[in-house]
């Protein structure tokens, strides 16, 4: 397992969206965005810390675990379970993935900085994954959901590499209904936003269960099970 170089052919495929993550500007802002972020899109009634909070209740990390970590970005989600985990005492080993080598970069120096073992980041294209069958126990994502172009490949790809019964944590943004400008607006850029309901037949459909699920404004997290 390693750097997995993506063609030219697979960087004219990507959507604006996605092309914006290989911009170092993008990887320089990411951060003060993301811990922003988690607020605004529920209108206040979650920051950053509660979300973190949650994703760590939600998955109980074990002893021996292998985590997946989807799109990424500077390892945030990452780094905050391992850090968690250490402080705990909870050998766990995670891998981390991005279609973006500057942000996969950054997010090993940011691991490295902070001392995290078994925890690297690698750039691959999370509807290909190098991976065997049924080998993660859990997966995280944290808001990359909406950016992935062919999500329902992506999703059959998850349940393969997924244990059974193995729980993947996803935060993404959700609409209520199809009359919202700004998320209409948003569309062409290639950020593609679904109802719950509509989330929920998504992962459904590719063989997972909806543990749980809390929904504020335009911010879902959400708990599935690879049933």
């Amino acid at each position: 397992m390693g750097h997995i170089p993506l063609n030219n052919q697979n960087k004219n495929s990507f959507s604006i969206a996605q092309k914006t993550n290989f911009w170092k500007i993008t990887v320089f802002l990411y951060e003060k965005w993301r811990f922003r972020s988690s607020s605004l899109l529920s209108k206040k009634k979650l920051d950053f810390e509660e979300e973190c909070k949650i994703m760590q209740e939600w998955i109980q990390s074990k002893a021996e675990d292998l985590i997946l970590d989807i799109g990424s970005s500077t390892g945030l989600y990452g780094r905050r379970l391992k850090q968690y985990a250490d402080k705990n005492h909870i050998l766990i080993q995670i891998v981390g993935i991005d279609i973006s080598p500057h942000f996969v970069r950054f997010a090993n120096k940011k691991a490295d900085a902070e001392s995290l073992k078994n925890l690297r980041f690698y750039v691959m294209d999370t509807t290909k994954l190098p991976f065997k069958n049924n080998i993660f126990d859990k997966i995280i994502m944290g808001g990359s959901f909406n950016e992935i172009s062919h999500y329902e490949q992506a999703i059959q790809e998850w349940h393969r590499v997924l244990k059974q019964g193995g729980l993947l944590f996803s935060m993404n943004l959700v609409r209520q209904n199809k009359k919202n400008l700004l998320l209409n607006l948003l569309a062409p850029s290639g950020i593609h936003v679904h109802t719950p309901e509509q989330m929920k037949t998504f992962f459904e459909k590719a063989g997972f269960i909806q543990v749980k699920s809390i929904v504020h404004h335009y911010l879902q997290l959400a708990l599935y099970q690879k049933a």
